[in-house]
């Protein structure tokens, strides 16, 4: 599907999607744990060495997963810094972000509204989370990886609410649960006992005495690794990031006038960053799986071998083969298992390679195997690298001195040019075009029409709409399409086409079902005639403050009779204004086109489009089956859902996030009260 459809699923979430699902499948799926089941009550000890080997299995798969998401949030954090882009420099992305994301949410305007400073701690916050926090995300150390889950979770959330980016975010949270899973499944069935396994059998005091001194070790180290993670959060904000306050006033305006925060670490100190930590973390990566694929291998048949012992009658020889040939199998699938785990490791960890020119020079030994490999799937695109927002788009320009009133923090003033095409078409019928072609001295003029898109800008006083986590790919391509020529974009052109021919499923896409044709097949009295693209600098508009006021161009609400207060700002700031956008005409996007134009239709040729009328498969719909026929009725049922798409999509991925957190929860408690139980009868017996 992403082969075929060019320039419409080449994002980086889909590629994302692609590799995900490639190695959910490959190396965390549990239908990969060969298992023989025996019905036989006397296999209790083998049944649970061979649950305790399967489980471990499964567990092994989460390590590529968190070293996946490592890649992802690591490499979109530091591209922005090789960038030198001066938004991200700056700490004055979000300044632009809200307003020229693709298609921004319904509270884009109002974060578009917050105080410069606020916006400029949230980028400082975000490369936190993207760069050293990430690093958390493939530790050893089951509680830093729940921070730095926590953290990415928050992260995602936060673009969710002030954004539309379809299934992106979701697909990284989902990514997140595998930082909670325990590498050591051994440790928790049994409740951590495995510290304790010879215990003083002599009286119930001293044992008592070494499970306690056992606990009091347990929290110590909790303390430890809290205080090591806190330490480690605290260095790397102060390594990354600066405050700084120039003193010049005591009122309140001046003080948040005066505080500023800016970014310490340059493009030198990012590159240096990736050649100490890169060569190393994916070694080190794949040495932790090792540990723990032989920790869980050895220690599942430690408690075959202690329940053995244990046991009094002997097993005959059918028994004792069946239980051979069960474990075998067990082990096969597990070593393949961690033999694939470790393989996708190697491989996916290639694309951080090339984020600087020493690491390509100066390759680890055995590195090319990897390469070989990286590139084999690259073709299929299972294995990518990314780079998300790697420069600020819709940044406009500034001409003049910067003076006090000014900018902010003595920064020239974010100014925002998001660039925006709109259609517009001509309407009319052969009728009236024959009578003004034989009536020479009438001049008629063109009353040129808007079309209006379903998700994208267009209309300014349009609030703009949720649509996560559904991606309309064509108002996404639109938002491309703006920040080229359409040269570069042959499939406008194409979609102008389709449109003059009046092709009902390309209408459909459109936001204009008032004066479109019905589904009755009554067509309207006007047809089209023309239709142009115009390009537009589009910006929201800005409630009366202090900051939106030093920004030229702008498009202050109420004007400067408004009473600048804190309570007439969180009115505004709370409130839905009644025209969210402002823009300016900036030049001819695509000249007029009319139908049958020979240039037109030798251009589409060209690019492997055809022009001309389409096949209405969506006209008849259900109409073709038979009345009151259960077929009639699963089809008016999946139009109905095809209908509710958004809404539908929505109520899925909140059930499936739900069900997978339950799951996980569930499981952890019923371990832990297992191993709880174990642990209880053991030194009850003692």
């Amino acid at each position: 599907l992403t082969a075929i459809s060019g320039v419409f699923y080449s994002f980086q979430w889909d590629i994302l999607l692609l590799e995900t699902g490639f190695l959910t499948a490959l190396c965390y799926a549990p239908w990969l744990t060969l298992r023989l089941h025996s019905s036989s009550s006397s296999q209790n000890h083998d049944h649970q060495q061979h649950h305790l080997l399967s489980s471990s299995s499964t567990t092994l798969g989460t390590h590529p997963i968190r070293l996946l998401l490592f890649k992802l949030m690591f490499m979109s954090g530091v591209v922005k810094i090789q960038s030198n882009c001066p938004t991200w420099s700056n700490l004055t992305a979000l300044e632009y972000h809200f307003a020229t994301q693709c298609l921004p949410s319904p509270l884009s305007w109002h974060v578009h509204q917050m105080h410069p400073f606020i916006l400029r701690l949230g980028v400082a916050i975000t490369f936190i989370i993207e760069i050293p926090v990430a690093f958390l995300l493939v530790s050893p150390i089951r509680s830093w990886r729940i921070v730095g889950a926590y953290m990415q979770i928050l992260l995602q959330i936060l673009i969710i609410v002030t954004g539309n980016y379809n299934f992106f975010n979701v697909l990284t949270i989902l990514l997140c649960l595998p930082c909670f899973v325990d590498d050591y499944y051994y440790r928790e069935i049994e409740g951590g006992n495995d510290m304790g396994v010879k215990h003083i059998e002599n009286d119930r005091g001293e044992t008592r005495k070494s499970w306690q001194q056992v606990i009091q070790w347990g929290k110590i180290q909790k303390v430890i690794k809290h205080t090591a993670c806190v330490v480690f959060l605290l260095w790397s904000c102060h390594s990354m990031i600066q405050f700084d306050y120039n003193n010049t006033t005591s009122n309140a305006k001046g003080f948040w006038r005066a505080i500023n925060v800016r970014l310490k670490m340059t493009k030198s100190d990012c590159d240096d960053l990736i050649n100490q930590s890169v060569p190393f973390l994916p070694p080190l990566a794949m040495f932790f799986l090792v540990v723990n694929a032989t920790h869980c291998f050895f220690s599942s048949f430690c408690y075959d071998r202690q329940q053995k012992n244990r046991k009094n009658n002997k097993d005959n020889n059918k028994t004792r083969w069946m239980s051979h040939a069960k474990i075998s199998i067990t082990i096969l699938s597990y070593l393949f298992r961690f033999a694939t785990c470790l393989l996708c490791m190697g491989v996916l960890s290639v694309p951080l390679i090339t984020l600087t020119p020493e690491l390509q020079s100066h390759q680890q030994p055995g590195l090319d195997f990897f390469i070989r490999q990286w590139s084999v799937g690259r073709s299929y695109r299972i294995f990518n690298g990314y780079g998300l927002f790697r420069r600020m788009t819709g940044v406009g320009q500034y001409r003049g001195a910067i003076s006090s009133s000014i900018g902010w923090a003595g920064l020239h003033p974010s100014i925002v040019a998001r660039p925006e095409i709109i259609l517009e078409t001509v309407l009319g019928d052969d009728e009236s075009d024959s009578n003004h072609m034989k009536d020479s001295t009438v001049v008629k003029v063109d009353e040129w029409r808007e079309l209006n898109f379903r998700w994208k800008p267009g209309n300014v006083h349009e609030k703009p709409r949720q649509v996560a986590p559904h991606q309309p790919r064509l108002d996404w391509q639109m938002w491309f399409a703006a920040l080229g020529q359409y040269q570069h974009n042959p499939w406008l052109i194409h979609l102008m086409d389709k449109i003059l021919n009046e092709c009902r499923p390309v209408l459909n896409l459109l936001d204009e079902d008032e004066w479109m044709s019905s589904d009755s097949g009554v067509e309207r009295p006007q047809q089209i005639r023309k239709i142009r693209a115009r390009l537009f600098n589009y910006d929201f508009t800005r409630i009366d403050t202090e900051w939106s006021r030093g920004i030229p161009g702008v498009d202050i609400l109420g004007g400067d009779a408004k009473a600048d207060s804190d309570n007439a700002l969180l009115k505004d700031f709370f409130s839905w204004p009644d025209q969210y956008w402002s823009r300016s005409f900036q030049r001819e996007y695509v000249p007029i086109l009319e139908r049958g134009n020979p240039s037109v239709i030798r251009y589409l040729s060209a690019s492997g489009y055809k022009s001309g009328k389409c096949i209405d498969q969506w006209s008849q719909r259900c109409d073709v089956f038979e009345a009151a026929s259960n077929v009639r009725v699963l089809c008016n049922m999946s139009s109905w859902i095809r209908d509710q798409y958004i809404s539908c999509n929505v109520v899925a991925f909140l059930i499936i996030i739900s069900i997978a957190f339950i799951r996980a929860k569930t499981t952890e408690h019923g371990t832990l009260r297992k191993g709880d139980g174990n642990l209880g009868d053991k030194v009850k017996n003692e």
